[in-house]
């Protein structure tokens, strides 16, 4: 490494705090454009990498989403429009969410399940990878 002449010393340590490469480059100014190109680079692999958010979920079975429901919401709610624990679901998908009061389409019912709220309505009961399932079955009632 060469060192430009007129640079100074760093009290601390006794590094020079002007170093520069046998090009005349500063060194400190290449690190900090290595460190933007390595950030611009990662920037735009992960901007690649994320799959547009159509606002649709996957297509769901409806049979597999009653079984989920007969195992996991059966216990509070009715596929008819009578309270249990909580609300009957028949018609569901055609008023709002009674607890939130949003419209009952496939976004709100996935991120109501998923988190819960309401009076006792537990969220997480069910993987993500079965709400579109859960969702169709809903849809049928």
């Amino acid at each position: 490494m060469v060192v430009r002449p007129g640079f100074t010393w760093c009290r601390v340590s006794g590094n020079p705090a002007n170093v520069y490469n046998e090009k005349g480059i500063d060194m400190s100014k290449r690190s900090w454009l290595i460190l933007v190109a390595l950030t611009l680079v990662l920037l735009t692999l992960a901007a690649c990498s994320k799959q547009p958010n159509t606002g649709q979920m996957a297509a769901g079975d409806p049979n597999k989403g009653k079984q989920i429901y007969d195992q996991t919401c059966s216990a509070c709610h009715s596929t008819g429009a009578d309270v249990k624990v909580g609300p009957g679901l028949k018609g569901i998908t055609a008023r709002n969410i009674k607890a939130t009061g949003k419209p009952a389409n496939e976004e709100n019912l996935r991120d109501f399940i998923k988190v819960g709220g309401g009076q006792g309505m537990p969220g997480g009961l069910v993987p993500d990878a079965d709400l579109p399932h859960v969702i169709a079955f809903l849809k049928t009632l």
